[in-house]
């Protein structure tokens, strides 16, 4: 069983909605994932106001969390401002900021590897 915070909110529980599934698939274009094309923070944040208009959950899609795995910081601030919250938890039971951490710890040690044949 999924875990939940303390509004009992966790990501991807309940499903996602078609506006949420809308809503990640903005982040990824805007941020390039899957092309060169990047967005404006503007223009993301326009799209992703329209999407929340539409119904798009930020927590429930798991917005914060799709920011942490790719690494962007720069959109969690005007998520959280939004209504994204911070103690939301993905099925595993883990914050934004515990998958943050666990991404930094393996590009840390991948990091020292390079860096140091004896580790």
């Amino acid at each position: 069983a999924a875990a939940a915070n303390a509004s009992g909110t966790t990501f991807g529980s309940p499903p996602l909605t078609a506006e949420d599934r809308a809503l990640l698939s903005t982040l990824e274009e805007g941020l390039g994932m899957y092309s060169s094309k990047h967005e404006t923070t503007a223009a993301m944040l326009a799209k992703i106001d329209k999407a929340i208009a539409s119904g798009a959950d930020l927590t429930r899609a798991g917005a914060l969390h799709h920011l942490a795995v790719n690494r962007n910081t720069l959109l969690m601030q005007p998520l959280i401002a939004r209504g994204a919250t911070i103690d939301g938890k993905n099925t595993d039971g883990r914050t934004a900021l515990m998958v943050a951490a666990r991404g930094a710890a393996g590009q840390t040690t991948k990091y020292n590897r390079s860096q140091d044949s004896s580790i």
